[in-house]
């Protein structure tokens, strides 16, 4: 299923790989946060390359929402609880940060990309209470927010936080003039990292540093980042005929639905779930927007994922103690938009030695904090119970892969659950998905 991004624009074919390279740093994916690090780097006067399994931007860049916002739903006062005022109010500034950047690099390219500057907001459709604790949470660390019962949703709301300018755009516009500026080679598997060298089907890169920005980290020892970070799935559509919103909106938990308009066609998402656990989620998506809107069509129809870290931070920065050279950036949760433009920053400061207020704000190599005790909890058991059953069946992508019978991930053993309506395999413990035939699509799962 081809994203709204992707059937409107199209990005360039770069080379594959061509035998062995030398460079001093080597990033591996070419999402926003790869383009962007490459980018920020290159400036820096270093020798870079893009190593791209697929094609540029083609991963969950293009199936985001393209929202670039400080407003992550109701998280401050969590952030606050399970880390302190200072981390909290830290992250929230790295945001508005990374919001000020893409702006910037937009005007003074001059990159026809739809930047435009909206309100955001989280609504609950429930108790307001939360929210209105949320509101005062974020304004107390400075962030430009307010709580307001107004909005331009089609249903009744208990009240929204709102964050003034915030931005959207149209992400693979964007991403295209960035990486006319980057090297990248495309359909280049990488297969491991183990010291400065880079392992792919088509050759050895040696580089100085290496940047892993694959979405989802996909070598296990060291980091245990599978033990840390799974990966949850919303399903989108672009509805034409719907009307138009000024705003942005996101619901609260339980009635998480997305809302943004890009010129006559409103994006509406939902039904988010634990990959591998909502099997029917587009058609359920379809059915609640053909109540809310019942004269509009869809022109486009796509799933994403995004990768969640238990406690609630992105993991950007060494990959382990063990790995001096090389560096990670994941788990942005459901806003990678300004957090890949952040890891960018960060990744790009730290490489080059560079200090700056925000570093280590995202360290890999933190503790969990004991607020998000329950949530590891929660991953570990997902995990055990994939494990577990995943023992009595064969492995996907052997011979005998189809659809009846089960199969499990060529990841770590887990028991993949089979999606009709989308005609995938699904891994629930970290996220990989699998065409019939038991061709890999996404997630740290090896070709």
């Amino acid at each position: 299923m081809k994203s709204f991004w992707e059937k409107t624009v199209s990005l360039p074919l770069r080379e594959p790989l061509r035998g062995n390279r030398r460079v001093d740093v080597a990033v591996i994916g070419a999402g926003m946060t790869g383009i962007l690090t490459a980018w920020f780097l290159k400036q820096k006067g270093a020798r870079v390359l893009v190593l791209e399994s697929g094609r540029t931007g083609l991963g969950s860049t293009a199936h985001t929402t393209a929202k670039v916002t400080s407003q992550h739903g109701r998280i401050y006062e969590k952030l606050i609880r399970r880390f302190g005022p200072e981390v909290a109010g830290k992250y929230g500034e790295l945001q508005e940060i990374a919001l000020e950047a893409y702006e910037k690099l937009i005007r003074e390219k001059g990159i026809d990309c739809h930047w435009e500057r909206r309100p955001a907001y989280v609504y609950t459709r429930e108790n307001p209470a939360r929210l209105i604790r949320e509101a005062r949470a974020a304004a107390k660390l400075g962030l430009p927010a307010c709580f307001t019962d107004r909005t331009e949703l089609p249903f009744e709301v208990a009240g929204a936080v709102r964050f003034e300018r915030q931005a959207q755009f149209h992400p693979l516009e964007f991403l295209k003039s960035m990486a006319d500026e980057v090297e990248v080679c495309e359909n280049t598997w990488v297969r491991g990292v183990q010291g400065r060298q880079i392992f792919t089907d088509r050759g050895t890169v040696i580089a100085g540093q290496t940047v892993m920005a694959s979405h989802y980290p996909f070598q296990n020892c060291p980091g245990y980042f599978f033990l840390r970070e799974y990966q949850k799935k919303s399903c989108l559509l672009a509805l034409k005929g719907a009307g138009k919103m000024e705003g942005m909106y996101i619901g609260d938990e339980g009635d998480a639905y997305s809302f943004r308009s890009f010129q006559e066609f409103l994006f509406v998402g939902g039904e988010g779930s634990r990959t591998g656990k909502n099997p029917n989620g587009l058609s359920k998506l379809r059915e609640a927007a053909g109540t809310w809107y019942p004269k509009s069509r869809v022109a486009a129809a796509w799933v994403n994922q995004d990768g969640v870290t238990v406690d609630g931070l992105p993991y950007v920065g060494r990959y382990s103690k063990k790995t001096p050279n090389l560096y990670v950036a994941s788990g942005y949760g459901k806003w990678g938009m300004t957090n890949a433009m952040a890891a960018a920053l960060l990744l790009s400061r730290e490489l080059a030695g560079e200090s700056w207020d925000y570093s280590g704000v995202f360290s890999p190599g933190r503790r969990i904090a004991p607020g998000a005790f329950g949530e590891w909890l929660s991953h570990a058991y997902e995990s055990a119970v994939g494990l577990g059953t995943g023992l009595f069946f064969p492995k996907i992508g052997r011979k005998n892969a189809a659809y009846s019978g089960g199969k499990k991930c060529s990841h770590l053993g887990c028991k993949l659950t089979w999606n009709e309506e989308e005609g995938v395999y699904e891994c629930p413990c970290h996220g990989s998905r699998f065409d019939k035939n038991g061709r890999r699509l996404s997630g740290p799962a090896p070709k």
